[in-house]
Formats: C-alpha cells, structure tokens, sequence
C-alpha cells in the first residue's frame, strides 16, 4: 500500500511517530478510495463495450461493505458505522449517471455511463489546460 501511495503522494515524514502513523493511515484510506474508485469506473464504462462480439462487463460490487470487528480492513464501513474514505468515493463512482475520464496513450476519453431507465439530454463542456 505505501509503495503504491508513494507512485502518487508524498509519504509521511514526521519526527512525532505518532503523527506519522495517523498521516499513513490516512493516506491509506485515499489510495484504498481511489483504487477502488478507478477500477470501478473502469468497469462500469465497459459494460457496453462489444470486444471481438463479447460483452466486457456487466458492472462492479466491491468488496467489503462492514466490519465484523475491529481492524484494518478493505472494508468501507468502519465496525461502530462510521463511513471510511471509500465509502464517500462510493457516493460518487455509483452514482446512476457518471462521466468517466480515462486516457489511452495519446488519447483522453471521456464516457458517459449511465444507470437510469430513460434517455438523459446533457451538455458537457471540456476545457484543455497545456
């Protein structure tokens, strides 16, 4: 987790161990969100793509909701019910209408996944910042 967290952030450096353990766990709790996050919508807007005549997918669940006990856990919702990072993010990536970036080598796509059981009209406006 930290390695992957150290590809994005910067690591806690604190000469107070105690506020480095509570400045990693949180970092944690961001990539754990944002992992999640980025598969789900990866999954999501691949639910309508046709490879080679096969569906790709037909959604995401993730795993695991709640705790039984206490513990770090991949869990969203904390043993007592308190909401984690990922479950906030959660929110948002299952969302029933979602705009999903993604850029495939030189290339920046932008989906529209959509949940609902009738046609949605939209604007979207998209700004370039070089």
């Amino acid at each position: 987790m930290l390695f992957q967290a150290g590809l994005h952030f910067s690591l806690p450096v604190s000469t107070d161990p105690l506020q480095e353990y509570k400045d990693t766990l949180f970092l944690t709790q961001v990539m754990q969100a944002q992992c999640v996050k980025a598969q789900t919508e990866f999954y999501r807007r691949s639910r309508s793509e046709i490879i080679e005549g096969r569906g790709h997918t037909m959604g995401a669940l993730y795993w695991q909701l709640n705790d039984i006990w206490q513990g770090p856990s991949w869990s969203s919702i904390e043993y007592g019910g308190k909401w984690k990072m990922l479950h906030y993010f959660a929110q948002d990536f299952f969302a029933p209408v979602l705009l999903v970036g993604c850029e495939d080598e030189e290339e920046f796509h932008i989906y529209a996944v959509s949940d609902l059981q009738s046609n949605l009209s939209a604007t979207l406006q998209v700004c370039f910042k070089l």
